[in-house]
């Protein structure tokens, strides 16, 4: 199960002894291919974290501690700054402030989160490779953490984001064996089919070229149809636009034009839903409350400039038979 990292805040605070409830801020999974379209957010949130032993990760030693830097005087406020820092794009300060805290609390309670988030800062500095280990060794130590799923999810995101879309299949179809029907499921299925798509765009048009569209084509249908708990969420929107951009790829101009209506018929904005008032805006990630209309209305506009360059005499920016 994923779990909103707006939540370790909460986490934090309960383990003081405070109230706390969710505020609903979620830095969650950046966009991945092409430039466009978010992925995941707005999950409800675990306020317990677990872990089933063991503190090696990225930035400690053997002994579980963060070597090098200087134990925080209070391991609890040191996750909260962390969490904040990272909800603030500022990645470094993230893991300096999670490390004290694991020198501090190796063991803590807060550690597995700690550890992840550090991976996760890592990656968002396309550091790819301490992340890549920072994922590994967090599953090694917490396999039934809450947070096991997105690690397996961000190993394969992680080399899809180097373009290394072989490992990045392998990866992701480890999430949807171990983890079938979850929200990194949901994006791991989205993420298989762009990275298909990205190798069928340097493949030469021909057979091969072809079997790449359809198994793009086939999962990105599969991340709107077998999500149905999060269809018209983040994620299928984009695969809807994402279907269309393969038909454009070899010039299947009617195809395209339909995927792209499709996408617009099938996901409109909600007027009613909180997240489309004016003042609901994505700052540094993305604000788990305004996700799902901001994503939506993202991949409006670009199935409607498609719609658009498709109507033009000739199609602009399009080669049609």
């Amino acid at each position: 199960m994923t779990r909103s990292l707006s939540n370790f805040v909460c986490i934090v605070a309960v383990l003081s002894g405070a109230a706390c409830s969710p505020s609903g801020n979620d830095v969650s999974r950046s966009a991945t291919g092409g430039g466009t379209g978010g992925l995941g957010g707005n999950n409800a949130g675990d306020v317990v974290l677990g872990g089933t032993g063991g503190t090696s990760s990225v930035g400690t030693g053997a002994a579980g501690t963060a070597g090098g830097v200087a134990p925080a005087a209070d391991p609890l406020q040191a996750v909260d700054d962390g969490v904040t820092a990272f909800q603030g794009g500022d990645y470094a300060g993230a893991i300096m402030n999670l490390m004290a805290s694991l020198a501090a609390d190796p063991n803590g309670p807060a550690a597995p989160a700690a550890h992840f988030i550090i991976a996760r800062s890592q990656q968002q500095l396309s550091d790819c490779t301490m992340a890549l280990a920072g994922y590994r060794m967090f599953l090694e130590s917490y396999p039934k953490d809450d947070f096991a799923d997105d690690a397996q999810y961000r190993i394969g995101q992680c080399y899809f984001e180097t373009g290394d879309y072989v490992n990045a299949l392998v990866e992701l179809q480890k999430v949807l064996s171990a983890y079938a029907g979850s929200d990194a499921a949901n994006d791991a299925q989205y993420t298989i089919g762009l990275s298909y798509f990205e190798q069928a765009k340097v493949a030469a048009p021909g057979a091969a070229q072809d079997a790449l569209l359809v198994q793009a084509r086939a999962a990105f249908q599969a991340a709107i149809s077998d999500y149905p708990e999060r269809s018209g969420g983040t994620t299928s929107p984009w695969a809807q636009v994402s279907i269309g951009r393969t038909y454009e790829l070899v010039g299947d101009c009617a195809s395209e034009l339909a995927a792209m209506q499709k996408a617009i018929t099938d996901f409109p904005i909600d007027p009613n839903d909180p997240s489309a008032s004016a003042n609901c805006t994505a700052g540094t990630g993305h604000l788990g409350a305004c996700d799902v209309n901001n994503q939506r209305a993202a991949a409006i506009a670009e199935a409607n400039q498609h719609i658009t360059d498709l109507n033009t005499v000739p199609p602009m920016s399009h080669t049609c038979p």
